[in-house]
């Protein structure tokens, strides 16, 4: 063979030599994509288990709670020992310690709430213990979370009691995963005096029973109560790889939370949370209504029709804390 035609082959060999380089290489590149994605995936699985594990954990620390007490504490006093549950000054309850938030010390015959009987009661070391290994950054953001008890000093006009002083509400709050304050759903049904379709509401005391719901809900990756979805369009550009719709967060859904954004007295707290003063729909305005209704939002779509497609195009829909296809996790006892 003559040198010209060897030095053609050779360089035909490495062209072919280089074209199967970069065809291996983008094989690798897409197996290396999947693979993050379904490491992704799992990661975010096993986040939702834990989730799940931690509400049944905490549900039933309530439960036990309320089967030695007869009614729900905060959340936060489940990590509590018998000696911080009370007052420092005069060594009875703590005003916000009930879920409801209607103990008040100063009322000489507080309905179903007995200081020294429930000291008597209340186990030496609490009833939950909670992990502080997601405050690490590489575990995430839960734990716990710094919130704002409606209870302080001056909260009185933001539906607090103002019994303890502003430390004493700055509390630590058992948190998930995704950084959002744990809620705990007390509902009872609401028959109308007068002919029609019964509702639910939230209980406004620590005497009532509530026979529709007991649940312990995180609101999930979104941070707030039920979803809202737009719906599947395949050329949607804004659609993940399997072309399954976005969540879209919507301001309505915010105002649905159990819990306020930031600090209502101006302080560091992430969260401020809320009495059912703020959230019954009997008692409160328009959002108040909301907080009750998007409990099962199917049943009041006429009241609450979907938003706007924030991207432009397509439909949306919103479903509640109970409607298939919420991401919220919930443990119903």
């Amino acid at each position: 063979m003559k040198a010209a035609d060897l030095q053609v082959a050779k360089r035909r060999n490495q062209g072919f030599t280089l074209m199967e380089i970069l065809i291996v290489a983008a094989i690798i590149a897409i197996f290396a994509s999947l693979a993050i994605f379904n490491a992704q995936e799992m990661y975010q699985s096993n986040v939702r288990k834990g989730t799940i594990a931690e509400t049944n954990s905490i549900g039933t620390a309530l439960s036990m709670a309320r089967d030695d007490l007869t009614f729900y504490p905060k959340l936060n006093y489940l990590m509590q020992p018998a000696a911080l549950i009370t007052r420092q000054s005069d060594g009875q309850l703590r005003a916000d310690f009930d879920y409801i938030g209607f103990y008040n010390p100063s009322n000489p015959n507080p309905p179903a709430l007995n200081a020294r009987k429930i000291l008597e009661r209340w186990q030496v070391m609490g009833y939950a213990a909670m992990s502080q290994a997601r405050n690490r950054i590489s575990q995430g953001r839960g734990g716990v979370v710094l919130v704002r008890l409606p209870s302080g000093v001056g909260n009185q006009s933001k539906g607090g009691i103002g019994q303890d002083s502003l430390n004493d509400s700055l509390v630590e709050w058992p948190a998930d995963p995704w950084g959002g304050p744990y809620v705990l759903y007390l509902l009872k049904v609401n028959r109308p005096a007068q002919a029609g379709t019964p509702e639910w509401r939230f209980v406004d005391s620590v005497d009532e029973e509530p026979d529709f719901m007991v649940g312990l809900v995180s609101y999930g990756p979104n941070g707030v109560p039920g979803m809202t979805w737009e719906k599947g369009n395949p050329s949607a550009p804004w659609g993940d790889m399997r072309g399954r719709p976005l969540n879209i967060v919507t301001q309505q859904q915010r105002d649905a939370r159990l819990y306020r954004d930031g600090d209502v007295l101006g302080g560091p707290a992430r969260f401020s949370l809320l009495l059912p003063i703020g959230y019954n729909y009997d008692t409160g305005g328009v959002q108040a209504q909301l907080r009750t209704k998007i409990v099962k939002i199917q049943q009041y779509l006429s009241d609450f029709p979907a938003p706007p497609n924030p991207y432009g195009a397509g439909p949306t829909e919103m479903r509640g804390v109970l409607d298939p296809g919420s991401d919220d996790l919930i443990f119903k006892f």
